[in-house]
């Protein structure tokens, strides 16, 4: 099985990035580097300083440090909500949480306020009042209503009476609309839809891959055993492979041929809309 190390002195290589530049980048002896690269440990000076060379050396490749612990060390990703512990607190001979002295708090507070009879008795008074306000409102807002509607109907009655005793002579609004004929009507024609052009990509190993859009849109981007990736374009597609025998290439959902052998890299591969063609 492929170790981090060998990882990330794969991705390295097929980057064209020397050891050099990560070491004049991250600031890390090159003897650490390529121990990390060796996967050994006893050469360096501990199991901190490890982790954080391998943060610095990843992100220095643009590798995301979180998505590789998770690939390589997945027993050290645990969830820190599990690991948290209620903080407690003395009151008096009981050991209380500090969300039980919030609740005996308000339980004392509520106790103080309503067990005054005064303050009881207040409190029934104003809730008795505003609920006798609150059904006054109802039933001035429902009369209001009543009365709206009957002044509606009073003024319809005057107005058609008015309108009867003037007796207006009735006016034709016919409006004639002449026969056209379907022939002369021409239909817009349907526009037809563009056909699609897609390239999509399946991973067999963690491969690294840079693809370009109708010589746009660029994406940079790992993709890992059986992952799938889907992009669309009008014309063209140009694509570079870390691994050519790392990815599976389908073109409109058909199988191309392999494009190279396992560990090779791959540059300057077009995809052309009306002709698929290889640059190697």
């Amino acid at each position: 099985m492929e170790t981090v190390g060998e990882f990330l002195r794969r991705v390295r290589e097929q980057k064209g990035v020397p050891l050099e530049h990560i070491v004049k980048v991250t600031k890390i002896r090159e003897t650490y580097l390529k121990a990390i690269e060796e996967n050994n440990k006893s050469t360096l000076p501990g199991e901190s300083y490890y982790k954080a060379f391998l943060r610095s050396y990843a992100t220095c490749l643009g590798i995301d440090y979180e998505e590789l612990k998770k690939q390589f060390f997945p027993e050290t990703v645990t969830d820190k909500k599990a690991v948290r512990k209620t903080e407690t607190l003395t009151y008096g001979k009981e050991n209380l949480s500090k969300k039980n002295i919030k609740i005996f708090k308000i339980q004392t507070i509520y106790d103080k306020i309503w067990g005054d009879k005064a303050v009881r008795i207040g409190i029934i008074i104003l809730l008795f009042i505003g609920g006798l306000y609150i059904m006054s409102s109802k039933r001035v807002k429902e009369n209001d209503e009543k009365d709206e509607n009957i002044l509606k109907e009073e003024v319809k009655k005057e107005s058609g009476k008015e309108l009867s005793s003037m007796n207006p002579a009735k006016q034709d609004t016919t409006v004639q609309i002449q026969n056209i004929p379907l022939n002369s009507i021409k239909q817009a024609p349907a526009q037809e839809k563009e056909k699609t052009f897609t390239l999509t990509a399946i991973g067999i190993d963690t491969t690294w891959l840079r693809i370009k859009i109708d010589g746009k849109d660029t994406y940079e981007l790992f993709i890992k055993p059986e992952e799938k990736k889907i992009w669309n374009a009008v014309q063209k597609f140009e694509l570079k492979l870390g691994d050519a025998g790392g990815v599976k290439i389908k073109i409109n959902n058909k199988d191309v041929p392999p494009l190279g052998k396992r560990g090779q890299v791959i540059d300057n591969i077009v995809f052309l809309r009306d002709k698929e063609k290889n640059k190697p």
